[in-house]
C-alpha cells in the first residue's frame, strides 16, 4: 500500500470515527427521555456583585442628613459651619475609628469615640470629627 493510500485510508477512518461518536451521541436520551441531540449547559454567567457603598460618616441634627464620604486618618472635619447647629447623631460606615471633637478644629476635650459600624444619637453636640487608624494591637505599655 503506497503511503498516499495509507494517508487517504487513516483520513476515512478518522471520518468515520466522526460520524459513529456524532450518532452515538445523536442516539442518547435526552432529558425528556426521547431520543435526539443533548443540549449542553451553558455555564451560568457570574452574579452582578452588589454596588459598592462608599466608606462613610453620617451625621446630622436629630437626622442623619450630611455625610463624609470616604474620611482619611488624622484629618480633622468640621460638622458645623458658622452659624449652623452641631451635630447629635451620628453613624459610622467607615473603616476608622471616628473621635468626636466639641469645636470644628477640633480643639477641646474629645468627645465619645464611635468604632466602625456604631451609631449614636441624642449625643451631647459635637462641631467635629477625627479620624483614626483601628489596630488589632493591644495598647504599649
Amino acid at each position: 500500500m503506497s503511503a498516499k493510500n495509507r494517508c487517504m485510508s487513516l483520513a476515512a477512518a478518522v471520518g468515520v470515527l466522526g460520524a459513529a461518536l456524532t450518532a452515538a451521541r445523536m442516539a442518547e436520551p435526552t432529558d425528556s427521555g426521547a431520543p435526539g441531540p443533548r443540549a449542553v449547559p451553558e455555564p451560568a454567567s457570574p452574579a452582578p456583585a452588589p454596588t459598592a457603598r462608599p466608606l462613610s460618616f453620617d451625621y446630622g441634627d436629630g437626622a442623619l442628613t450630611e455625610s463624609i464620604d470616604t474620611p482619611r486618618a488624622g484629618i480633622c472635619y468640621p460638622l458645623a459651619g458658622p452659624g449652623a447647629a452641631a451635630a447629635t447623631a451620628f453613624r459610622n460606615n467607615s473603616e476608622l475609628r471616628a473621635q468626636l471633637q466639641p469645636s470644628p478644629g477640633c480643639g477641646g476635650s474629645p468627645g465619645p469615640v464611635l468604632d466602625p459600624g456604631q451609631s449614636l444619637e441624642d449625643s451631647p453636640p459635637s462641631a467635629g470629627v477625627v479620624f483614626t487608624v483601628t489596630t488589632g494591637r493591644a495598647p504599649d505599655g
